[in-house]
């Protein structure tokens, strides 16, 4: 590995292949006989033992040599690297899977994918640092462009020492490339070298056992932060002492080790420090994936653990509260994958392959057992059709969702340069195709059996817009300032929120929505949106006019710096401000010295508020500020009486939850103080009256504990968390509440408080997710335009997989009251 400049695991992983095509290609009764010349008990270990083992190792050289020779000539008679003719045939009628992502592709895109293979072209990618220079053993991924996330087709390869990699013969025209350092950038497959630049800070860390002790050798895991699409895996591994560094990693970035003795939390690298990583004992997973017929499946994509393209969108910080890092992995040519190490527990394990629908199983993984997962896929239905507008023209590169009842059961992708699009569905069930396109209304057609076929052609109908002008009391334009129209939406699929930018003769542009608008608008670097009265809206028709008061023009500038109890600077806090009566929004962040700017504010009285991201520092806040036109305002925070809050999350057995979302609000003025992914910990926090609030992916929510906390002392919160499951709960027979908005509330058992509130609004699809504890629940839908409403009952059980629908069986109930 030294030699060659690559990692040890690539090394192993490739002598591995290596060996066992070797096996596969000795006659069998050369084998045997290699293995008794080499076997250690054959040599003495006298002092005569090495003239003893001379013949052997003598024998076991001319065997070695034959070996070569068999290797050499095997190598010669396989096939050239390049497409063959009968390889391309198949690409172009989309029989294999490497061609299941451009089953939308128009006529010309197949016909410049079939001249890139006739070429023999590769597509080359390098990364470089901000001074030019190659990362190495970095990662690439690189993907169709809108195609469906997760399939077979994702390609991730690791950078040679020139921070160089070369992807051969792939069957797109359009590609998405990104790192594992968090950039993300689209290229055609034409271009003969794209260049990615990263910038970021150099990552040292160590990974080490329960003891304290240096493990060597294990795999560090690495993932951009949330804001990036691309996919985290392994890119190094440690030294001998456990030691490991990276290059130009961005702050924020999610890092793990894994190893055969075991496998650390998912952590987040705050930058400027140096990272320990502790292992905790792991189970090994093996398993098997065959089809309907029991056939076993090779090149299927398996995933464990929270890959972002497995994780769900809705759920608040959902790969920080994961606990285990994401592992891609592909079956082999019998079908079986592994051995994978995961922490013991119940785990997800996902499957994806071109042509089947996608599968999933929960395994309950012990410690020193072994542990297998067998999954099961079945053939996918094909659906095809082409978006057209209302003249019957083709939409291009229109934006397709699929949504199932399982949030696995996922597919997003575009359509083509004609319209054309094509994908498998992931479900027999029924489900729902949105249908999205800018200057487009955006439309769902729902897909009711899994061979029901759809229109050929989706209709989609053109956005009305209104056009308008924003200026000042006297007329004057106010270019460049920024609008933000708001109608309340009963439509999943059309935002209620939109948000635009004048231009140099203050003109602007917004989609026609039926309703009741709310308006406010905002200057140039200006951090808080002002609201504007209804009678400075005039609508003239197709016209609008918004007349802004001067009050709202920014002269004034605030400077500030934030300080701890003992007067130390509060670095990288979060600065909020709020005008009047206004809302708080987040203006600026204080360096390391602890001072923070705003260079644009308008006249009026102000509320600033600070809230720290360390558990040493209090969150601070100031009153009261009035400010001027053309005022300079300098202003320090500083914390008054203070304690400390001690909480601690623990199961019923003592031990403490893998991971969790921790938020403190405070009760006067209601505003979140701190926010946590720790399960366990100390934070400074001023005297007052606080919730607390508790999410996580294994335990019930714990929805605002009330305490205190008093000047000088330390507030003891342990609390007993309720494991709990996430699960999607399919909704049947809502069709009989009519259109409109509909609540939802979760009741368990008996209990007369809900544990969870939904809106489902009037097109979305009929789903709802929340995490909960096994047992009895009732849950009860109203309809916003009637007085009627429907409850149904249902039981989750742990033998129940967590991510399944559970269907609901409905019964009307009145009490004679009309409730």
């Amino acid at each position: 590995a030294q030699r060659l400049g690559r990692l040890q695991v690539t090394v192993r992983v490739h002598l591995f292949r290596g060996l066992r095509e070797l096996r596969r290609r000795l006659p069998p009764s050369l084998l045997p006989l290699l293995i008794a010349m080499l076997w250690p008990s054959r040599v003495a270990h006298s002092a005569t033992g090495v003239w003893r083992a001379v013949p052997v190792l003598t024998a076991a050289a001319v065997v070695g040599v034959a070996l070569v020779a068999l290797v050499s000539r095997a190598s010669e008679e396989a096939p050239p690297l390049a497409p063959s003719a009968e390889r391309r045939a198949k690409l172009t009628r989309g029989e294999s899977s490497d061609a299941e992502s451009v089953a939308n592709e128009s006529a010309e895109v197949r016909r410049s994918r079939e001249r890139a293979l006739d070429a023999g072209s590769t597509f080359a990618v390098r990364l470089v640092d901000g001074s030019g220079r190659g990362l190495a053993h970095a990662a690439i991924i690189v993907e169709p462009a809108g195609g469906e996330p997760g399939l077979a087709l994702r390609r991730r390869e690791l950078t040679d020492v020139e921070g160089r990699v070369r992807f051969a013969s792939l069957p797109w025209s359009v590609l998405r490339v990104s790192s594992d350092r968090g950039h993300a950038q689209e290229a055609r497959i034409d271009e003969s070298e794209l260049t990615l630049r990263a910038s970021g800070e150099r990552l040292r860390g160590r990974v080490v056992d329960e003891h304290g002790n240096g493990v060597a050798g294990a795999s560090i895991w690495l993932a951009p932060p949330r804001t990036s699409p691309s996919a985290g895996g392994v890119v190094s591994s440690s030294d001998a002492r456990g030691n490991f560094e990276l290059e130009a990693v961005a702050p924020g970035s999610l890092v793990a080790a894994l190893a055969p003795r075991g496998v650390s939390r998912l952590a987040t690298w705050p930058g400027r420090e140096e990272l320990r990583l502790e292992l905790a004992p792991a189970c090994e997973l093996r398993g098997c994936v065959r089809d309907a017929a029991g056939r076993p499946l090779a090149e299927v994509q398996v995933a464990v653990g929270s890959a972002p393209e497995h994780a769900d969108e809705g759920f608040p910080d959902a790969l920080v509260l994961a606990s285990v890092p994401s592992q891609i992995v592909r079956t082999d040519a019998s079908g079986r994958f592994g051995p994978l190490w995961l922490p013991p527990g119940e785990q997800l394990v996902h499957a994806r392959h071109a042509g089947h629908r996608a599968a999933c199983a929960v395994v309950a993984l012990q410690l020193e057992t072994p542990n297998d997962c067998e999954l099961v896929l079945d053939a996918a239905t094909r659906c095809a059709g082409r978006i057209v507008d209302d003249a019957g023209h083709p939409i291009a590169f229109a934006e397709i969702v699929y949504r199932g009842a399982d949030r696995h059961q996922r597919v997003d992708l575009r359509s083509g340069p004609t319209g054309e699009f094509a994908f498998d569905l992931p479900s027999a069930d029924e489900a729902s195709l949105c249908v999205r396109a800018p200057g487009f209304e955006p439309r769902r057609f729902a897909i009711e059996a899994p061979r029901a076929a759809l229109p050929r052609e989706l209709v989609l109908s053109r956005s009305t817009w209104i056009e308008g002008r924003l200026e000042r009391s006297d007329g004057t334009a106010l270019g460049g300032w920024s609008v933000r129209w708001i109608v309340p939406s009963s439509s999943a699929l059309i935002s209620g929120e939109q948000v635009v930018r004048a231009d140099t003769a203050g003109s602007f542009r917004l989609a026609r929505r039926a309703g009741t608008p709310r308006c406010s608008v905002r200057a140039p670097f200006d951090p808080l949106w002002h609201p504007l009265a209804p009678d400075a809206i005039e609508n003239e028709g197709d016209r609008l006019r918004l007349r802004v008061a001067d009050e709202f023009l920014p002269t004034a500038a605030l400077r500030g710096r934030c300080i701890g109890v003992r007067g130390e600077p509060c670095a990288d806090a979060r600065i909020y401000l709020r005008r009047g009566a206004g809302i708080a929004w987040e203006s600026a962040r204080t360096d390391l010295d602890g001072r923070f700017a705003v260079a644009a504010l308008a006249p009026g009285t102000y509320e600033v508020f600070a809230e720290s991201t360390t558990p040493e520092l209090a969150a601070l806040r100031a009153e009261g500020l009035d400010v001027l036109p053309h005022a300079e305002i300098d202003l320090e925070l500083a914390p008054a009486a203070t304690g400390w809050l001690r909480y601690a999350l623990r199961w019923p057995d003592g031990t403490e939850p893998e991971s969790g979302l921790i938020t403190v609000v405070s009760e006067d003025p209601a505003r979140r103080v701190c926010a946590r992914t720790q399960t366990s910990g100390t934070q400074r926090l001023p005297v007052g009256r606080y919730r607390f609030h508790a999410l996580g992916e294994a335990f019930a929510w714990i929805d605002g504990v009330p305490f205190r906390i008093e000047e000088d002392c330390t507030t003891e919160l342990a609390l007993e968390v309720e494991r709990a499951q996430r699960t999607t709960i399919g909704l049947r027979g809502l069709d009989a509440l009519g259109a409109g908005v509909r609540r939802l509330e979760l009741f368990r058992g008996a209990e007369e408080r809900p544990c969870g509130s939904f809106t489902l609004l009037a097109d979305a699809h009929p789903s709802i997710t929340a995490c909960l504890p096994h047992g009895a629940y009732r849950l009860c839908v109203r309809s916003t335009e009637s007085s009627t409403f429907f409850c149904g009952e249902l039981e989750l059980r742990p033998e129940r997989p967590p991510y399944a629908a559970v269907n609901v069986t409905w019964s009307s109930r009145d009490d004679g009251a009309g409730h």
